[in-house]
């Protein structure tokens, strides 16, 4: 782990080093999430964080009863779908 520091401007505003920039890969217009836990700051890609997320998806997509609510939806579709559905319509 690499530590630098940085001077904060007058609205807030820091540089990341281009060095660390460079090696985390992140390009200019590139979109960081702020995360601040107590007294600390910190930042992720968020694209990223959006990996991280389908990696959680497909292990659930995975998952047996998962699977088994996936069936009963489908199963349900038809009545889901129908647009002359009665039972919808007193509410």
């Amino acid at each position: 782990m690499k530590t630098t520091t940085v001077t904060v401007s007058s609205k807030g505003q820091i540089a990341i080093p281009a060095e660390m920039r460079k090696k985390a890969g992140i390009s200019e217009g590139e979109q960081l999430l702020v995360i601040q836990d107590g007294g600390r700051i910190m930042l992720e890609k968020l694209t990223l964080i959006s990996e991280k997320e389908k990696n959680k998806f497909g292990k659930l997509m995975k998952n047996e009863t998962f699977q088994l609510m996936l069936l009963s939806e489908k199963s349900l579709a038809k009545d889901w779908e129908n647009e002359y559905d009665v039972r919808w319509d007193k509410y």
